[in-house]
């Protein structure tokens, strides 16, 4: 998943950087520093992000290289601000 992509998904959520950071259990500079392109995103992140937005991961999210990060209770996680 490239910069973009992601900072596309998480506007289309509606969620905040540190929305998004707290529901991806990242800090809110991890996920700046993706979204700028300073950082790559791991593989894992788009299966945690499709999970937030409900829908099948992208085709090049790799099966074989889960996240580490937890992936239920999204919803309870992210609160609005």
């Amino acid at each position: 998943m490239d910069k973009d992509t992601f900072a596309a998904s998480r506007r289309r959520l509606h969620l905040s950087v540190k929305q998004c950071a707290a529901a991806l259990d990242v800090s809110p500079r991890t996920l700046r520093a993706w979204e700028s392109g300073r950082d790559p995103i791991p593989p894992g992140v788009a299966d945690d992000l499709a999970a937030l937005m409900q829908w099948p991961a992208p085709p090049h999210a790799s099966d074989s290289n889960p996240s580490p990060r937890k992936r239920e209770n999204y919803q309870e996680r992210v609160k609005p601000e």
